[in-house]
């Protein structure tokens, strides 16, 4: 059997294929969802950032639609590096709208909190408080 299997020819594509690969990757078309979109961007941006958001903590911040913009990760990366120096584990992240609670040995946000949702509310299971 193996001669047999020996005598057969390799299979090849039909058509041209390039063996480089693009570096560039289609992100969609113009019939996808906006969440597909949505959801690349998060990633591109995690990718980016130091600082890892967890599904719930994603989940919060589309819900609320709370806006995290470029410079708030910055302030976050260097305030996460500070409570790092002084041995913080899980910190509440306070910043103007939104709050946010933070795995500092982790660098990953657990969850978000917007603005009207800080009002009266109590956050537990904490060690350090960080004003962004």
């Amino acid at each position: 059997m193996v001669d047999r299997l020996l005598n057969y020819a390799p299979i090849t594509p039909s058509g041209t294929v390039s063996e480089k690969k693009s570096s560039t990757q289609r992100i969609g078309t113009p019939g996808d969802k906006p969440e597909n979109f949505s959801k690349i961007l998060d990633e591109k941006l995690q990718e980016q950032s130091s600082i890892k958001f967890s599904a719930h903590a994603m989940e919060r911040i589309k819900k609320r639609s709370i806006k995290i913009t470029q410079k708030d990760i910055k302030n976050i990366e260097s305030a996460l590096k500070e409570a790092e120096k002084k041995g913080a584990k899980e910190a509440l992240f306070v910043g103007g709208k939104f709050s946010l609670i933070v795995s500092v040995k982790n660098r990953t946000v657990i969850t978000a909190i917007d603005e009207e949702s800080m009002k009266n509310n109590i956050f537990t299971n904490i060690d350090s408080a960080v004003i962004l």
